[in-house]
């Protein structure tokens, strides 16, 4: 990727993100948070568990003939038991809504020597100022942009597309760094783990231009 190639990417979102130039020498990138409605989600999800369990039990209550013996005989618990959990799952993620709050607006602004981010984690305004010296690494695992420091990792975006994210990275990354250390790696997948492809976007002072 090249300075060029991620600025193009994230142009072509302009509805998502959009970046300008600061002094001395940085670039500021403002994401625009990808709201969702889960009203409709819960809405069906709730009608679904709903349906189950009524449907359970009126098996249970009156089951048909040929529900009475062979495999379909325990049909009305096996229906029950999902039901239920399905009905609860509708609340868990309303409380999951409420606590951490919709999706934000976040900025960041990178500088040489100096990395500054703004942004809702939580539901919590967080503004996070990083060196060039702390900050170890930006990756992404899926879509999900974070920055690892000394200090432990932090999620900076949780929204949107890798492919736009990977961009707001390598750009954040080529002004806190001087740009001919700036790397980028991909781990390799393990065909035997659950764990996304990551994207690893770090400064590499070894002094080797080939490393990729």
């Amino acid at each position: 990727m090249t300075d060029q190639q991620a600025k193009a990417i994230i142009t072509s979102r302009a509805s998502y993100a959009s970046m300008r130039a600061i002094e001395p020498d940085g670039i500021a990138v403002a994401v625009i948070a990808q709201k969702t409605n889960l009203v409709p989600l819960i809405a069906t999800i709730s009608v679904i568990g709903l349906l189950g369990m009524a449907t359970g039990l009126w098996l249970m209550v009156k089951p048909p003939a040929f529900f009475a013996a062979g495999t379909l005989s325990d049909a009305a618990v096996k229906l029950l038991i999902p039901s239920c959990l399905i009905i609860v799952l509708g609340p868990m993620l309303l409380i999951a809504r409420l606590v951490n709050g919709p999706a934000r607006n976040a900025e960041f602004q990178a500088a040489p020597g100096q990395l500054t981010a703004d942004r809702y984690i939580a539901g919590d305004h967080v503004r996070s100022t990083y060196t060039a010296d702390e900050v170890r690494c930006l990756f992404l695992e899926g879509n999900i942009l974070s920055i690892e420091t000394r200090k432990g990792n932090s999620q900076l975006i949780t929204y949107g597309t890798a492919q736009v994210n990977q961009a707001i990275a390598y750009l954040l990354a080529r002004h806190l760094w001087p740009r001919d250390q700036v790397r980028v790696k991909r781990s390799a997948k393990s065909m035997l783990s659950h764990v996304p492809e990551r994207t690893f976007v770090y400064r590499d002072q070894s002094g080797n231009a080939n490393h990729k």
